[in-house]
């Protein structure tokens, strides 16, 4: 706090714009000294851990706005964080769809060895608000209905071998593919057949932007922001019961029905 204090006094900074939990409340501590310092905080995600929010409370008396990036995220800070509707804006995430057309990649170039199934893909951070460990648990039913996919995990993080052993005991490893982290993900998402996204919490998830953008059908649990960016579409792309049965089932659905993949 004492080395930001110090930079934003040196630089004479004016505003000081801040995103996410850790950088909110450093900033309002930062800005304890300096009233005249104006905060515009950033909430990304509907964390609901509760210390979380306990200490986004004591901090918010020094923010003098707070930017969402999703009308869910807004209400949640709203009912979560009591801040009032005129110290809010919603600014939406937004992606460049250009870096998503005219792609072509090949599946066994990604995979480093030779393979016929087609992908069912999830991307992101090996962390349990992701949901990983969830998806796995119904991935032996899943992929027994859908014998000509396997499953593919972009990403890293701390849950990376508690995963791995997961998918080992459930007898699915030769199905599961855990590619680490990539930077080649657009030619990943082209290679890919449908996009899952088990998270148990969002703000807005640019992996769903990016999957439109890919031209990819999704399937996701009800999170944050999903229904903003699926509109419409997410009556048969969002899956509303929290059972792991109707995740597999509404999977299943759509790579049964190749009409309606191609028409989302």
């Amino acid at each position: 706090t004492r080395r930001l204090r110090g930079y934003l006094d040196e630089h004479g900074i004016d505003l000081l714009q801040t995103f996410l939990y850790h950088a909110n409340v450093l900033g309002s501590l930062a800005k304890k000294k300096t009233p005249d310092l104006i905060q515009v905080s950033g909430i990304r995600v509907a964390d609901p851990s509760g210390w979380r929010q306990l200490l986004e409370r004591w901090a918010k008396r020094r923010w003098n706005h707070t930017v969402c990036v999703s009308q869910d995220v807004a209400t949640f800070a709203s009912d979560r964080l009591g801040l009032a509707e005129n110290q809010l804006s919603v600014i939406p995430n937004g992606i460049n769809a250009d870096h998503y057309s005219n792609i072509q990649s090949d599946r066994n170039t990604i995979l480093g060895t030779p393979s016929e199934k087609r992908w069912l893909l999830t991307i992101g951070r090996l962390e349990s608000q992701k949901g990983l460990d969830w998806l796995l648990a119904l991935a032996p039913a899943l992929l027994q209905q859908c014998p000509q996919y396997d499953l593919v995990l972009v990403g890293d993080g701390s849950q990376r071998s508690r995963l791995q052993q997961q998918a080992r005991q459930a007898g699915i490893a030769d199905r599961l593919h855990f590619l680490g982290w990539r930077a080649d993900i657009p030619q990943i998402l082209n290679a890919s057949d449908m996009l899952l996204l088990p998270s148990r919490w969002e703000g807005m998830p640019n992996v769903l932007l990016e999957a439109m953008a890919s031209s990819l059908p999704v399937v996701t649990r009800a999170v944050h922001g999903v229904q903003e960016i699926l509109d419409t579409d997410g009556e048969c792309q969002i899956v509303r019961d929290e059972s792991p049965a109707a995740f597999v089932q509404r999977v299943t659905q759509l790579t049964a029905d190749p009409h309606r993949r191609a028409a989302l």
